[in-house]
Formats: C-alpha cells, structure tokens, sequence
C-alpha cells in the first residue's frame, strides 16, 4: 500500500482533522497537459499491472497519453506535512554551499520519548542554527513520515477542469456553507476561486488547468511496523 506526504494549509489541514475537508485538487504530474490544456480530452481510467492509468486524448495528434496518479490509486494513504517543532540542535556538517557558506543540519534528540509536537512549547524556542539543546520550529517541507499525525485513505480519484469544480466540491474542499440560498451557492464557487488564487496564483486559475480530484476520508495513524 502507498503512502504518500502531502503538503495542505495549517487551516486546511485543521479542516481535514476535523473531517469537514474530504477532497482536494493537485496539479502534479499533470504538467504537459496543462501546457495547453484546451487540447486535452479525459479519455478514461484503465488497470494495468502497474496500477491505474489515466488516458488523455489530444484532439490534434497522437499518440495518446496515459498518465499514473502521483498521490497513489484509490485505498492508498496519504499524511498531511505540518508545521512543527522537534528538540534537537544544529550543527555543522563540514561542507560548504555553492555561497561559500557553511552548511548546517539539524539533529533531533528525543529524550522524552517525543516524535514532533504540534503546540508550541512552553519553553522559549530556539532559534534556526542554534548549536544549543532545544526546541525548534521546523517547516511541514521537512516533516519526516514517522512524525505525520494526519492520515487518511484515498477513496476516489477522478480528473477535471479546475473551473469546473461543483458547489457540492466547494464544501468537500472545506469552504464554510453560509446561508443565503443561490447567493450561497455562487459564493462558495467564487470563495473556492479565491482560496486557490491565494495559493496558487491568478494566472493558474485562469488557465483553467486539468487537476486531480482526490476524495479521502481520515483515518487513524498506522502503527509502525515492528
């Protein structure tokens, strides 16, 4: 079974653990397709030995594309990277960057049985590239799987035009329902737009772009394998 990391928003990913965010739309793997992404027809889902594969149909030339969803086939998992603090140090590493500056790593040291804390600590937090004992704010870019306390399983993977994203996959995506009626529907479509412009950049939007759709429902953390 896969697992793959993905990176989502600290309020997005509050969302998700509280289960009202079920779904969410990726670009990866989609990059020569969203080149020109009017030239593309959804041509299907098939099973090979290898896993799903997703067709896509150029409507000018051939050959046609068949492309495997990076995140994994439905009943695969995926844990969210956060934010987070570990107790450990900085030290150097011996070598230099392309800068001339010295390189640093960090070095995590667990002595009360901790994996990553979510909280900020009591304890002043130390800042980056400190050589002293304490804790740390590290960045979700580097959350180590063993740390991850998100976890859930893909139940449906679909593909589809960003724009063409649905009032019901407003809400799966996490948009809050107000009230209002069709004012209402409209503004979580528009709500949706803006969400996805503040992290992704207008002109993505306005590409309009193929996107995977990827339903999930949470899960409880794996246990580590002994």
């Amino acid at each position: 079974m896969k697992q793959t990391s993905l990176l989502m928003r600290p309020g997005l990913t509050a969302l998700t653990r509280a289960g009202t965010k079920t779904q969410t739309r990726r670009t990866s793997g989609l990059k020569e397709i969203n080149e020109a992404p009017d030239a593309w027809r959804y041509g299907g889902v098939y099973r090979h030995a290898a896993g799903l594969a997703y067709e896509f149909r150029h409507l000018c030339v051939g050959p046609n594309k068949f492309i495997k969803c990076p995140y994994g086939d439905p009943g695969d998992l995926i844990y969210l990277k956060e934010p987070h603090y570990l107790y450990g140090f900085w030290s150097r590493t011996g070598r230099k960057r392309k800068c001339g500056l010295d390189k640093w790593a960090f070095e995590r040291v667990d002595p009360y049985g901790h994996v990553a804390e979510f909280d900020k600590p009591k304890s002043r937090l130390k800042k980056s590239k400190e050589v002293n004992l304490g804790w740390y704010k590290r960045s979700p870019l580097f959350m180590a799987k063993v740390d991850a306390r998100t976890w859930a399983k893909i139940t449906g993977i679909s593909l589809g035009r960003l724009q063409n994203i649905s009032v019901d996959d407003c809400f799966r995506e996490g948009i809050k329902r107000l009230f209002g009626g069709a004012s209402n529907l409209k503004g979580a479509w528009i709500r949706y737009s803006e969400l996805w412009i503040s992290i992704n950049g207008q002109d993505s939007w306005d590409l309009n772009p193929w996107v995977w759709i990827i339903d999930y429902k949470l899960i409880d953390k794996p246990k580590a394998k002994e």
